[in-house]
């Protein structure tokens, strides 16, 4: 009868775990976390023949506000032309006639034409009934192009870009992604695409459903990049284009927006031009894939999950951690052997996750079966206790101990022999001040309920000061007339298991370089500053830091010595820092510092000049004498604004004056941006 009980208690456990399993893996975070995982462990795209020419700040120093007339553009192609690049793709939108010189739209198009292997971007927009509208380039362009691509982004439900859709269709039109068909026109015989996608709606305009997801370099620097006005304008490095695929497109900030893509060790936000780089990459070495369709998904979910479970009924306690073990590397394998051999993605974390919490409930199961056969096998009682491989205290109605198990005994760190007779609570001491009333408050629970089970893990100090983090599971002994006789206690070790919770949990909210909070943490402390602030009314400030000179000395020195300096940045940033603040890091070489309780305006002022002075000291790493200055950008709520995301752009805005104006300061944000506040007093709320 047990034993039937015990196969439909597993049977029905394993039912209820796969089909949680199958269903929180399609979750858009859970797939989105697991990607990101991957990636980070997985190879970077191989260097290639792609170059990006930059629309920078350089670029706009020297050839003029934006935008530039497109005969500029046509000399620049023109020089492309003569290198012998193999293509260009022209990340910029040509849809509508130069209004104050008709001549260089015909200029542009005859540089187009001589071209011959130019690449257009078409425009995509939702339209008013949800689907999407086409923009295409201007026609004049559009008829003597190469090819036309579309270049939507579509990030995820975190924010987080991690693919591309690989083509889009209307009318009967198929249009591909702008990496694709910049290689379509050569056709390279070196491209690793992926299989073609279903078929799309020809009357409605679409993104086909085959979405690519690929892997990502560790910095926007991975990108070989030149300077527009250095193509235009030196004929050796446009000759040094020859053979290459080139993306024209904007770095300048302010003149397009950066997307934040999945990458290890670091939060990376790519501009658009480099996303499209690295598609293309992707797409050349074969690290663009697919995902497994949902259907498929869930049916393998639900299989690794069900089948062991099920079979916990027939085993032992090291048959349940072999086989945990084994469908757990079976289901990275799988996850392996889809990418490897067949391009597709299939995030295999959830089933061992699921895995690994069915150990305890089956370890919860075994304690309620064993309580069962104390009271009824009663010769056995030392064998089955001693087989377990938690620890088991049996004790009289009162609370006196009778019985412990060998596991119990080197968990409290006493025998049997010196313990019996002695109340549980003065031997199992837990750690917690409320923990320590928990035996007394259990047996009263125990007089009116079968059994209880602590879901919150206790943390136990036994004899010789060890620390060990235990479930506690109770149950009474009851005699045949139904009266309680004695009750049993079971302490799982759970130690193990908090230890990794605890680690997920802070590679989740920190930075793994530099062990400061990082995006996710930092925007989870503004949300609670601003409803704080709201509440007392009163304000606190947002400093976005940018280190002066360290792309220099991360290109020059390498990136272990440019790793070491952000490390060292941090600890002179922390040494900045009150109680009450946060330093956190945004990303690359960027640093934000939430100042909160400013009770005095000048505070502000006077821990940017502390910044600037502690980070301004040289470093030595490594016989290297290195020197960086920060720039800041501050605002300030709610004066600047009492939205978060506000916040962080308005004090960006204000480090980028910082930039143009010197660097090495701070300064205020300031709606009128020809007259920054620079390294002034604070201005009055």
């Amino acid at each position: 009868m047990i034993r039937f009980q015990q196969h439909r208690f597993y049977l029905t456990l394993a039912f209820c775990l796969a089909l949680f399993a199958s269903g929180i893996n399609e979750v858009g975070v859970i797939q989105g976390w697991q990607h990101d995982l991957a990636v980070g462990l997985s190879a970077r795209p191989a260097a290639s023949d792609v170059v990006i020419v930059a629309i920078d700040e350089r670029s706009l120093e020297q050839l003029g506000r934006w935008p530039w007339s497109r005969s500029v553009h046509a000399r620049l192609l023109d020089k492309l032309t003569d290198a012998g690049v193999k293509a260009v793709a022209m990340d910029i939108f040509f849809i509508e006639a130069e209004q104050d010189n008709r001549d260089a739209d015909t200029q542009l198009a005859n540089a187009i034409r001589r071209n011959g292997s130019v690449v257009l971007p078409l425009i995509l927009d939702q339209n008013d009934t949800g689907g999407l509208s086409l923009t295409p380039p201007l026609a004049q362009f559009a008829s003597v192009a190469a090819g036309l691509g579309h270049v939507n982004m579509h990030p995820e439900a975190d924010g987080v870009l991690r693919g591309v859709y690989l083509q889009a269709a209307t009318d009967g039109l198929h249009f591909p992604v702008l990496a694709q068909a910049l290689l379509n026109v050569k056709q390279q015989p070196n491209s690793n695409s992926p299989p073609r996608p279903s078929d799309c709606i020809a009357e409605t305009l679409q993104m086909c459903d085959y979405r690519l997801i690929m892997s990502f370099p560790e910095s926007a620097e991975h990108f070989k990049k030149i300077s527009y006005v250095d193509v235009l304008l030196d004929e050796r490095v446009s000759q040094s284009l020859r053979g290459k695929l080139v993306f024209v497109g904007m770095t300048a900030y302010g003149l397009a927006p950066r997307f934040t893509v999945p990458s290890f060790n670091r939060s990376l936000s790519l501009f658009g031009v480099e996303f499209n780089a690295n598609t293309l990459k992707a797409l050349q070495n074969g690290f663009a894939i697919a995902p497994l369709d949902a259907r498929r998904r869930m049916l393998i979910t639900f299989a690794l999950v069900f089948v062991p479970v099920t079979l916990y009924g027939l085993l032992r306690s090291g048959g349940v951690m072999l086989t945990i073990m084994v469908f757990s590397t079976l289901s990275l394998a799988m996850s392996w052997g889809f990418l490897k051999l067949f391009s597709l993605w299939y995030g295999s974390m959830t089933p061992v996750v699921f895995l690994l919490i069915s150990y305890p409930l089956w370890s919860w199961q075994q304690h309620k079966i064993a309580a069962r056969t104390l009271f009824r096998e009663k010769e056995s009682v030392n064998t089955t206790l001693h087989a377990i491989g938690d620890a088991v205290i049996m004790t009289d109605v009162q609370g006196f101990i009778q019985f412990m198990n060998p596991v119990a005994e080197e968990m409290t760190g006493y025998s049997l022999k010196q313990v019996q007779g002695q109340p549980i609570e003065s031997i199992v001491l837990l750690k917690n001040d409320e923990q320590r009333d928990m035996f007394p408050a259990i047996r009263q629970s125990l007089a009116v309920d079968n059994n209880i089970s602590m879901s919150k893990p206790q943390s136990l100090i036994n004899r010789h000061h060890q620390e060990y983090e235990v479930r506690i599971v109770a149950n009474t002994v009851r005699a045949s007339s139904g009266q309680i006789t004695g009750m049993v206690f079971a302490l799982s070790d759970i130690g193990e298991i908090v230890a990794m919770s605890n680690k997920m949990t802070h590679l989740a909210t920190h930075d793994t370089l530099t062990q400061l909070p990082n995006r996710t943490l930092l925007q989870d402390r503004l949300t609670t500053a601003i409803q704080k602030a709201e509440r007392r009314n009163t304000q606190f400030a947002v400093l976005f830091i940018d280190l002066d000179g360290f792309k220099k000395i991360n290109d020059n020195q390498g990136h272990n010595i440019g790793d070491l300096l952000l490390q060292e940045v941090a600890v002179r940033l922390i040494s900045c820092q009150r109680k009450t603040d946060t330093v956190a890091r945004w990303g690359g070489d960027e640093f934000v510092i939430l100042l909160e309780e400013l009770p005095q305006d000048t505070i502000i002022i006077d821990i940017s000049n502390a910044i600037i002075q502690v980070l301004g000291r040289p470093f030595n790493l490594q016989e290297h004498t290195l020197f960086v200055s920060p720039s800041i950008g501050i605002s300030l709520y709610p004066k600047d604004s009492r939205i978060a995301d506000e916040l962080l752009e308005k004090a960006d805005i204000a480090m980028y004056q910082v930039k143009k104006s010197g660097r090495n300061n701070f300064c205020f944000y300031s709606p009128d941006l020809s007259k920054p506040v620079l390294g002034t007093a604070l201005p009055r709320l």
